[in-house]
């Protein structure tokens, strides 16, 4: 029933005033005006109706008209007017968040001949009522995307902005929402819960001006639509690929005896493992570890009462180790990289059986895939289950209710110290950064299985008062359990403890032969292969004493109207309210006792209400919102914030707009920060939270400019602005003699600007293209710290897909190609090597002064389509790196210790640019040049110690099949 403009205002208001949470955009809307095709006067009382749903509306005097609560889609739309044919306008498409604008010509039966009038829309590549940079994705484009099987490969993909370097850590956040459901850890501030691809509609990427009704965004917002069962039909998609086994990395494998670690102790060549590092030359016999050899080694021991041959040293060492040849002394050889991959993902819908209101749509995914280096768990396990039924009360009354379902199986990550941010996992398989490091690398059961739960239920009411007036009601309930268990310690592992009355036997010398596949103690001996071999760098004394049992859970409840009051105004509102119950617990230790341990508990409090006016003039759109946040830290420490923004977007001429956003966002920092109390049991240095620490607030200018091109290509441009304050940094205090402890202080600000722009090809047949390039630079100040630049960095995508054409034949038709090309620009590190510490230098100028080299990538996706009795089938393949491009990055392969020596030696050798400088030419070492940071290619360089971890992206083929139905 239609209801007059002072009844929906009245709704508005009740609404807003008894309303629970701020929602994000999942709906939206078609606007236009309707006219008479040959005179142009506009008509009333014209029926427009969204077919296939119960959406409809009579267009008012004036010829306006406007269906809200659409979900996004392609539609096909219908006009009736008394003395006019109807018109259908098929394909349609409306996204979230934005107004498609469709205007009308009517036909009189005297005009044209026929019963009706079908058109085809066009294609609306310019979107005037948006006022920001921002992407759509529909489910289709996301799948022509080479490598992107979940949902974390697309975010990936997306390059999202560059962040204030370290400090700007809690600010760079994503808000992730899944159907307006705002699913996040709140513990570490981390977006979770993220869908299967097989219930993916349409996905929206939000780099700036962000909408009050987005609450406080450091970064950007990912806002993900979701499939839903459909009445007439059952349909569904699967996809599963197949990602044979591949090195994840180049050069030998870390078993191989001519490995940087084991080649001083088991190659004979020249008696190098008999006589030791000092028959090699010195430049070379820096690159291992010192060893005096085992003839030395085996005299030393003698005295201890071993009475080992130093033949049978070098056995026992190899057995230990896992050697390739450790097979002929009857040891099962390491190996890794030799066991294939997969992601499984399948989703699927329609009518709940014998109940015609109730539709349902469920997603499964699992991926396995093998950890890059031989670890506690052979692989990285994850497994989500997504699921929805919908109740269609009314045409005008839709209840969603859902639930969502993860489980990680991973390992810690961290050989030593509990990490600060409450992380002490390897979120995925192959992310060397993740699991390498030479103190447990040999070592299985140096790190612990680690296994996250996650899961959460909810409901959204969406009622729609009328074609211009819609609410929304949202309650959402999750909870995450964290567990970390030592193998040793888990009895309800699968991996059974070895029989320790099987003994091999060196000697004098008796081991458990399944060592190092499991862990025991021995009399006399806390570590009795670490202490009883040399090279003990290769045992980690505690990395496998990590431990997370931590639990958290959050309630969400929301709620939210949208009103289109007239043809010039749209108003939203709502308010926010987010409870968290935190435990946190991480601690380190042997059975029985805890060395470190961060405990804390909280029930942190929010709230936010907001109000918007969508403004409407001509042609031209303005946003203007303020939004009221209220923060309980807990502890006493309340804080209250008002965020004004502003958007505004108008057009140029009919072929492109200028738009500019302005916002205040402030936003808690993570909780650790507030109520962490590290405590290491070994001595008195720690680290307290802060409860006192203020807002983390960022003021957000943006100015773009988008113009199409033969109403296909859309180009756009963008400079924006952020400026930082309270950002947080640790400090070190000493109090009263040996009382010692880092905290953490918010007197940190700063600045981030950059430039971005792109050209897009949505739509079209045989080709579409989509090329991103931003870049940034900054810099950030704290109280007694100079100004700190953050050096000029950017990234780059370019994404071009083809399609073949018809008449091409059975073959070639249907084949498709997708080719992805990124480029991302090297971090920067500060250096000095005149400096009392080379990488800690006091002097401004060198303070992030040099920079890996750039990164860049092609990718490779083919694929060919069938259709068969309503299935259409896909085959394809991938190409990752195409090329087999090799680039060093970071600090993976360099030997690690206090002084990093490695590194320091590796960069005094490059020929760099600022070795020029005349305050190096007393040092006959340090020659000027232009070699980059990175390069391993000419004679004259010290390359790092551990080459199997220079090229840590290589080469490697994936094979999928997707079904659609």
């Amino acid at each position: 029933m239609m209801i007059g403009k002072f009844n929906r205002i009245i709704i508005f208001f009740l609404l807003f005033v008894f309303s629970w949470q701020t929602l994000a955009g999942t709906k939206g809307q078609i606007e236009g005006n309707i006219v008479d095709v040959k005179t142009g006067k506009t008509l009333s009382y014209v029926n427009v109706i969204v077919i296939g749903t119960s959406l409809a509306v009579d267009c008012k005097k004036n010829g306006s008209y406007n269906i809200t609560n659409i979900p996004p889609g392609i539609y096909d739309i219908q006009a009736r007017g008394i003395g006019y044919l109807p018109l259908t306008v098929k394909n349609v498409v409306v996204e979230a968040d934005h107004s498609t604008r469709l205007n009308l010509e009517l036909f009189a039966p005297r005009t044209i001949k026929g019963t009706g009038v079908t058109v085809e829309a066009e294609e609306e590549i310019l979107k005037m009522d948006i006022s920001s940079k921002i992407y759509y994705f529909n489910i289709e484009e996301i799948k022509n995307i080479p490598l992107v099987s979940e949902f974390e490969d697309y975010l990936s993909f997306c390059s999202l902005r560059e962040k204030l370097g370290n400090r700007e850590r809690e600010n760079s956040d994503i808000l992730y929402l899944t159907d307006g459901f705002n699913v996040s850890d709140n513990r570490l501030n981390e977006p979770v819960l993220m869908p299967p691809l097989s219930a993916v509609k349409n996905v929206i990427v939000l780099d700036g001006g962000f909408d009050v009704e987005y609450g406080n965004i450091g970064s950007c917002v990912v806002n993900v639509i979701e499939k839903e069962g459909t009445r007439d039909g059952y349909h569904g998609a699967a996809n599963f690929v197949y990602i044979p086994s591949h090195m994840p990395h180049h050069g030998s494998s870390i078993f191989n005896s001519q490995n940087v670690h084991l080649r001083p102790f088991v190659d004979k060549t020249d008696s190098l493992c008999w006589n030791g590092t000092s028959v090699l030359p010195e430049e070379e016999a820096d690159d291992y570890e010192g060893f005096e050899g085992w003839t030395g080694y085996a005299e030393d021991r003698e005295s201890e009462g071993d009475t080992l041959t130093p033949n049978e040293w070098r056995d026992l060492f190899m057995y230990v180790y896992r050697t390739e040849g450790s097979d002929s002394l009857g040891q099962i050889p390491g190996s890794y990289g030799n066991k294939p991959g997969y992601v499984c993902d399948f989703g699927f819908g329609g009518p709940f059986p014998g109940v015609n209101i109730i539709t349902f749509y469920v997603s499964n995914i699992r991926r396995v895939e093998p950890f890059s280096l031989p670890v506690t768990r052979e692989n990285c396990v994850i497994n989500k289950t997504d699921w929805k039924m919908t109740f269609h009360i009314k045409p005008e009354i839709k209840l969603n209710v859902r639930g969502l379902f993860e489980i990680t199986e991973t390992v810690t990550n961290h050989s030593s110290d509990i990490s600060s941010d409450g992380k002490i996992w390897a979120e995925s398989g192959n992310i060397l950064s993740d699991v390498a490091g030479g103190d447990f690398m040999y070592w299985v059961d140096a790190l612990n299985p680690y296994s996250i739960r996650r899961y959460g239920w909810g409901f959204d009411l969406s009622h729609s008062v009328s074609a211009s007036t819609f609410y929304n009601l949202k309650v959402f309930y999750s909870k995450f359990k964290h567990s970390s268990t030592p193998i040793w310690e888990d009895t309800s592992s699968d991996m059974s403890f070895r029989d320790t009355t099987e003994l091999k036997s060196f000697g004098n010398i008796s081991i458990p032969e399944e060592v190092p596949f499991g862990y025991e103690r021995f009399p006399g001996s806390e570590y009795f292969y670490k202490d009883l071999l040399p090279a003990d760098f290769i045992f980690s004394n505690s990395g496998r004493m990590q431990r997370d049992t931590s639990r958290v859970s959050t309630i969400n409840f929301a709620a939210a109207v949208t009103s289109q009051i007239n043809s010039k105004h749209q108003l939203k509102g709502g308010i926010q309210v987010i409870h968290d119950n935190i435990e946190s617990h991480l601690y380190s230790g042997l059975p029985g006792e805890i060395s470190e341990e961060v405990s804390w508990s909280e029930d942190p409090f929010r709230a936010g209400l907001y109000l918007q006016d969508k403004f409407f003039f001509e042609n031209s759109c303005t946003k203007f919102g303020l939004r009221l946040d209220y923060y309980n830290f807990g502890r006493d420490n309340i804080r209250w914030r008002l965020s004004p923004r502003l958007g505004i977007s108008t057009p140029i001429k009919d072929f492109g707009k200028i738009y500019l956003n302005f916002g205040y966002f402030s936003r808690m920092c993570e909780p650790e920060r507030l109520y962490g109390e590290y405590t290491n049991y070994t001595d008195s240095i720690g680290f307290l939270g802060n409860t006192q620490l203020d807002f983390l607030e960022k003021v957000s200018y943006e100015v773009g400019f988008e113009r199409s091109f033969s109403a296909q290509y859309l180009f756009g441009i963008s400079l924006y602005n952020n400026d930082y304050d309270n950002l947080i940094d640790e400090v070190y205090f000493r109090e009263y003699g040996d009382i010692s402890y880092n905290t953490y202080t918010d007197n940190f600000y700063g600045n981030l600007k950059g430039l971005e722009f792109s050209l897009r090809k949505r739509y079209g047949r045989h080709f579409r293209g989509f090329l991103k390039y931003n870049l940034s630079t900054g810099s950030y100040k704290g109280l007694g710290i100079d100004d700190i630049p953050i050096r000029a960095k950017s990234s780059f995508r370019l994404l071009l897909t083809f399609s073949s054409f018809d008449d091409w034949g059975k073959v070639f038709k249907d084949i498709s190609a997708s080719i992805l090309y990124t480029r991302e620009g090297g971090d920067y590190f500060s250096f000095d090597p005149n400096a009392d510490n080379p990488f800690e230098p006091s002097e401004p100028a060198h303070i992030n002064s040099l920079k890996w080299q750039d990164e860049a990538y092609w990718n490779l996706l083919l694929s060919k389509d069938m259709s068969v009795r309503g299935f259409t089938f896909s085959l394809y393949a991938e190409v990752n790196n195409l090329f087999d491009s090799k680039y060093i990055t970071n600090d993976n392969c360099f030997r690690s210790d206090s002084a990093n020596t490695d590194k320091l030696e590796y960069l005094r050798s490059l020929h760099l640019p600022m070795y020029n400088e005349e305050r190096y030419s007393l040092d006959p070492l340090l020659v000027g040049g232009n070699d980059r940071v990175g390069e391993t290619n000419k004679d004259y360089i010290d390359k790092p110690d551990f080459e199997y971890l220079y090229y840590t992206n290589s080469r490697f083929l994936r094979l999928g099949v997707r079904v659609v139905f």
